[in-house]
C-alpha cells in the first residue's frame, strides 16, 4: 500500500479474545429466531416491487442481475461480519455498532485510514438513518397506497391517499413503540406467515389464465440506461444491513449467523426470481410499482390478500423502527445533552420519524422509485463499500493472500458498490424529475 506506518502502534487482531463468549444479551434470540428476523427483515416490500424492476431489465438480464447481486450481497454481509468481529477482537470489545465498528477499524488500517475515522464513522451512521428511515417511508407508503386502492374500490368513491396515511398515523406510532427484538418474534412469525400466503396468491392469479407468448410480448432484454434502476431494486430486495447487524448482535449463538444468513438469502432469492419472473411474464409492462396491485380489485380473495400483506406490512415497521432510533438515542441525544428524560427523548425520536415518514409519503408516493434510490444510495454504501474498506483496514496486518488476493476482491466491490451508486442515483432522480416536475408543469399548462 505504500505505507511505513509502525504495525506495533495498531491494536493487535492476533490474540484470544473472543467476543462472542464475552457477550452479555438481554433477551437472546435463538437461531429459529433469528432466522425469522432476517428473512422478515429482508423480504419486505422488495420481493413486491423486483417484478417491475423485471420491465426496466428484461427477463433474462434480471435473472442474471439478481442472481449476481445476491452472490455479491452475501459476500458483503460475510465480509461485514467477520470485520467487526475482528474489531471487537482487536479491541478486546464485545460488540459493536457498524459506525463504531468502522471507527475503530479505521484505525487498524494503512494511511489514509486513520484520519478519516471520525468522517467514515459518521457517514455511516448518516447512511443507516437514511436507510432505516426511507425503509419507514417505503412501508407506511405501501400500507397507504394499499389500503387506499381495496378500500376505493369497495366503497366506489375516491379517497386521497393523504387521508389514509393520516387515519394511520396512531397505528403507525404505536408499531413503531415497541422496543425489544424479542417481543416482535411473533410478529416476525405472522409476518412470514402471511407473506407466504401472498406469494401464493400471486401465483394463482400468475397461472389462473394462459399466459402470453413469452419471446413475442416480452423482452429478455432493455434499455440498459434503466438497468441502474433494476440495481437499486435488487440492493433493497436482498438486503437489510442495520437489521441484520442487530440480529447478529442479539443472538444466542452469533457463531450460527452466517449459516443463517445464507439460508434465508437462498431462500428469498429462489422466491425472487419466480416471483419476478412470472410476474413480469404475467403483466408485462402493466406492472405497477407493486406487484399485487396488478390483483383484480373487485374479487374478495385479491381484497383478502392486499389488506393481510399491507398488515403484515404494518407490523414490520417495528422490527425496522428499532435500529434508527436507538442509533440515534445512544451516538447522539444521551451523551450530548445528558438528559433526564431519556423515554421522553425516546419516544419523541419515534413519533419525529413517523411524522417525517408520512411527509414523504404524501410528497414522494412513487414506491418503486423510493425503493430504487434507497438501494443505490445507502445499500450499495453499507453492503459493498464499507465492509470492503474495513476488510482493508484489519487484514493490513496479516496481508491479504496470494496475489493479494483479498485486496482485489475488496477493491472489485468497492468499484462496482460506487459505479451502481453513481448511476442509480441519476438514473432515479432523472426519473423522479420527469414523474413530479415535468407532469406537475403538464398538468398546469406551464
Amino acid at each position: 500500500m505504500g505505507d511505513k506506518r509502525d504495525l506495533s502502534e495498531i491494536p493487535s487482531v492476533n490474540n484470544d479474545y473472543d467476543p462472542y463468549t464475552e457477550r452479555d444479551v438481554d433477551s437472546p434470540t435463538n437461531d429459529l429466531e433469528s432466522f425469522a428476523h432476517i428473512t422478515k427483515g429482508i423480504l419486505g416490500t422488495g420481493v413486491l416491487a423486483l417484478p417491475e424492476g423485471f420491465g426496466f431489465a428484461g427477463g433474462l438480464m434480471a435473472v442474471i442481475y439478481c442472481l449476481l447481486n445476491a452472490f455479491l450481497c452475501t459476500i458483503g454481509m460475510h465480509i461485514l461480519v467477520k470485520d467487526l468481529y475482528m474489531v471487537c477482537k482487536a479491541y478486546h470489545l464485545p460488540v459493536v455498532t457498524y459506525a463504531d465498528g468502522v471507527k475503530l477499524g479505521a484505525n487498524l488500517g494503512p494511511k489514509p485510514f486513520p484520519k478519516l475515522n471520525g468522517f467514515l464513522s459518521m457517514l455511516t451512521n448518516v447512511l443507516i438513518i437514511i436507510n432505516q428511515g426511507g425503509i419507514l417511508c417505503v412501508y407506511m407508503l405501501f400500507v397507504g397506497v394499499t389500503i387506499e386502492m381495496v378500500t376505493n374500490t369497495i366503497l366506489g368513491k375516491e379517497i386521497s391517499l393523504g387521508f389514509y396515511l393520516l387515519a394511520l398515523i396512531i397505528p403507525f406510532m404505536l408499531i413503531n413503540s415497541i422496543k425489544n427484538l424479542k417481543y416482535l418474534a411473533p410478529v416476525s412469525y405472522f409476518s412470514l406467515g402471511v407473506t407466504v400466503m401472498v406469494l401464493g396468491m400471486i401465483f394463482y392469479y400468475v397461472f389462473r389464465d394462459d399466459l402470453p407468448d413469452y419471446m413475442e410480448t416480452r423482452k429478455l432484454t432493455n434499455d440498459i440506461l434503466k438497468l441502474p434502476i433494476f440495481f437499486g431494486t435488487t440492493l433493497f430486495a436482498f438486503t437489510s444491513v442495520a437489521v441484520c447487524v442487530s440480529v447478529e448482535n442479539q443472538m444466542k449463538t452469533p457463531k450460527h449467523f452466517n449459516l443463517i444468513y445464507d439460508l434465508a438469502i437462498i431462500v428469498l432469492v429462489i422466491l425472487y426470481l419466480s416471483v419476478g419472473f412470472f410476474s413480469y411474464w404475467k403483466w408485462g409492462e402493466d406492472l405497477k410499482s407493486v406487484v399485487i396491485l396488478n390483483f383484480p380489485m373487485d374479487e374478495i380473495p385479491a381484497q383478502t390478500a392486499n389488506y393481510l400483506y399491507a398488515l403484515a406490512i404494518f407490523l414490520s415497521l417495528g422490527l425496522n423502527g428499532i435500529v434508527p432510533v436507538k442509533l440515534i438515542m445512544e451516538t447522539y441525544i444521551l451523551p450530548k445533552l445528558e438528559s433526564q428524560y431519556p423515554i421522553l427523548w425516546e419516544y419523541l425520536l419515534r413519533i419525529s420519524f413517523i411524522a417525517f415518514g408520512l411527509f414523504l409519503a404524501v410528497t414522494i408516493p412513487y414506491i418503486g422509485t423510493v425503493i430504487s434510490l434507497l438501494g443505490a444510495i445507502a445499500l450499495s454504501s453499507l453492503t459493498l463499500v464499507f465492509p470492503a474498506l474495513l476488510d482493508i483496514c484489519w487484514r493490513y496486518q496479516l496481508g491479504y493472500g496470494p496475489c493479494k488476493f483479498r485486496l482485489l476482491l475488496d477493491i472489485l466491490l468497492i468499484t462496482y458498490g460506487m459505479f451502481g451508486l453513481i448511476t442509480g442515483v441519476y438514473v432515479n432522480l432523472q426519473y423522479l424529475y420527469e414523474k413530479m416536475f415535468l407532469e406537475f408543469i403538464k398538468s398546469h399548462d406551464i
